[in-house]
């Protein structure tokens, strides 16, 4: 994944009516050469409760997973786990069937693109969805 300023690759899922029923981030960069990864749940008061873990981001292809249960949802890159997140999050239950989504921003919360070099890419091999 290419960091840059401005530029804000992500893999997340999210569930009608967002943000209410929550949301998974597996992958975001900012641009500050640091993948995040979070799970997001309502809080009650119109806000969320967030739990994440940041991770040095490195070139080259990755493999990043997250095993999901009625328990906890487990967050790996190569094999390696790097964030558990237990069905104790609030409003945990409200974690249902999700929406995909695979996008490259241009600003927004990365911030201005105007160092960026373009064109700009975020690819990605495949991606596999098991029940």
């Amino acid at each position: 994944m290419d960091s840059q300023h401005g530029l804000w690759p992500a893999i997340w899922a999210f569930r009608d009516p967002w943000p209410g029923h929550g949301e998974i981030d597996f992958v975001e960069d900012y641009g500050w050469n640091t993948i995040q990864t979070s799970v997001h749940t309502p809080d009650g008061r119109g806000g969320v409760h967030t739990e994440h873990a940041d991770l040095a981001s490195a070139g080259g292809w990755h493999v990043y997973s997250m095993d999901w249960s009625p328990a906890e949802a487990v967050f790996c890159r190569d094999g390696t786990e790097y964030l558990t997140v237990t069905s104790s999050m609030p409003n945990w239950g409200h974690l249902g069937t999700m929406y995909l989504v695979i996008n490259l921003a241009v600003g927004g919360a990365a911030g201005s693109p105007a160092g960026a070099t373009f064109p700009a890419e975020l690819l990605v091999d495949y991606v596999r969805i098991w029940k």
